[in-house]
């Protein structure tokens, strides 16, 4: 595929999927329990790749990267939680791991930045680089030591921006939990949906957007400068 995605040309991407699991079921099946553990080689992947204005195009679509994923998915269905006249309240919950890494990108590349935010001009990138998660976010941060506090100037104590982007993490979550709970009373159900999220790291632009278009607190605080 790498020689193809040179000339241009494109080849199907695969997923090669493998699981195993059990499903057990308690007390005339009130309790129900699902276990799932998947590993997924995915190989010669489609992805829109940025490329320079100058070119005429923003992205280019090409067999750029081969990754594995794996991890374990677990339900917990009960049924119901309790009953009542009239009624019952049934809960779902579940939760999954999972892990990922890159084995290979475009031949010639370190890494490449890829989907995402495409904000280049805040300097943050989604990135893919071997040896590491799918995928990478990679942004500014400013000069630290050692222990990691930020320098700042010994006569007007602001920081220095690095101009080198740092690796701050994967941006794909390694757990997603779930609960699901729902009330049934005379044929009339009402449900709800929890779900947290976290082992990952997510971009927002809302502080930098806030300043530029001057409605952020700090602006009207320091005479709009």
């Amino acid at each position: 595929s790498a020689d193809n995605s040179a000339v241009g040309v494109l080849t199907p991407e695969f997923i090669n999927n493998k699981e195993a699991g059990f499903d057990l079921s308690f007390m005339r099946n009130r309790i129900n329990i699902e276990a799932t553990y998947y590993h997924q080689n995915n190989t010669d992947q489609l992805v829109t790749i940025n490329t320079s204005g100058a070119t005429g195009y923003t992205g280019a679509l090409v067999n750029a990267a081969s990754f594995i994923n794996k991890g374990l998915e677990l339900d917990l269905n009960l049924t119901p939680l309790v009953s009542f006249r009239d009624g019952n309240v049934k809960l779902r919950t579940n939760a999954t791991y999972s892990e990922s890494n890159i084995t290979e990108i475009y031949p010639g590349l370190d890494e490449l930045s890829i989907g995402g935010t495409g904000e280049t001009r805040n300097n943050v990138i989604n990135a893919a680089i071997v040896g590491s998660s799918a995928f990478l976010l990679k942004g500014t941060d400013y000069f630290r030591d050692d222990q990691g506090r930020v320098i700042v100037n010994q006569y007007t104590g602001a920081p220095t921006v690095d101009p080198t982007l740092k690796p701050f993490g994967q941006t794909m979550p390694k757990w997603i939990i779930g609960i699901n709970p729902s009330v049934t009373w005379k044929g009339v159900s009402l449900s709800a949906l929890f779900e947290y999220r976290t082992g990952h790291y997510a971009y927002h632009d809302i502080g930098n957007s806030m300043a530029w278009t001057g409605v952020g607190y700090n602006t009207a605080t320091n005479n709009r400068e």
